[in-house]
């Protein structure tokens, strides 16, 4: 479902929790502890955040083809084809809507994240 983001407080104490169980990896969507919340964090490239209510605005007609893990499927790996960039919207931890353009191991991760979601 999608969050509400005026309850500070629970988005908090979310992404403490998305933060701990990341351990190292890239990114972890909520449905992926079993929570049913339209959010994820991101190890990004400076440093990590969370999107809650995500989406994709607009991507690039360029693709790239790279390896991808997922904490969901242990020891497996496969190829995965993805726009290199996407302008996206979301809310962080403090309920702000943010725009941005991602590019690169970002979009891909925010990508990745988001089939979490969806």
């Amino acid at each position: 479902p999608v969050v509400r983001t005026a309850d500070r407080g629970r988005l908090h104490s979310l992404y403490q929790k998305l933060r701990t169980e990341l351990q190292g990896d890239m990114g972890l969507a909520a449905p992926q502890l079993g929570l049913s919340i339209r959010a994820f964090v991101v190890q990004g490239t400076d440093t990590a955040w969370m999107a809650v209510n995500p989406e994709i605005l607009r991507q690039s007609r360029t693709t790239s083809r790279e390896w991808e893990a997922c904490l969901s499927l242990p020891h497996y790996a496969a190829v995965v084809e993805r726009p290199r960039t996407v302008h996206v919207r979301y809310n962080d931890v403090d309920g702000r809507r943010i725009s941005r353009r991602l590019s690169g191991q970002d979009a891909r991760v925010f990508q990745h994240e988001l089939d979490h979601l969806d």
